[in-house]
């Protein structure tokens, strides 16, 4: 996944949800690789709900589920990987996307 203070995407959150957000990243190398991959996709899927990315598609890679994702303005494809959350995937995305502000 790219990095969005690079691409401008961060311009989209609030901005006590972008502080929130680069505390958090700094926090990730310390957390096990399960925890850090649901933060990942959970956070990427408040970008696309914030409009920062496009969801252009899923597919399987190397045995596991991956979305493929672009940003605004179509200049950067990354893909990250799907935890696969169930239903309840929608109503965490809900939860941080009213606290973040994002919509």
């Amino acid at each position: 996944m790219t990095d969005p203070q690079q691409d401008g995407q961060a311009a989209q959150l609030t901005p006590a949800a972008r502080a929130l957000v680069a505390l958090w990243g700094y926090d990730l190398h310390d957390q096990d690789a399960d925890f850090a991959r649901r933060f990942r996709f959970l956070t990427t899927m408040v970008a696309v709900r914030a409009g920062a990315l496009r969801e252009i598609g899923r597919v399987v890679r190397e045995g596991s589920p991956v979305v493929i994702l672009e940003t605004a303005d179509s200049s950067v494809v990354s893909f990250i990987e799907d935890p696969q959350l169930g239903p309840v995937e929608v109503e965490l995305l809900d939860v941080i996307v009213q606290v973040f502000g994002a919509e």
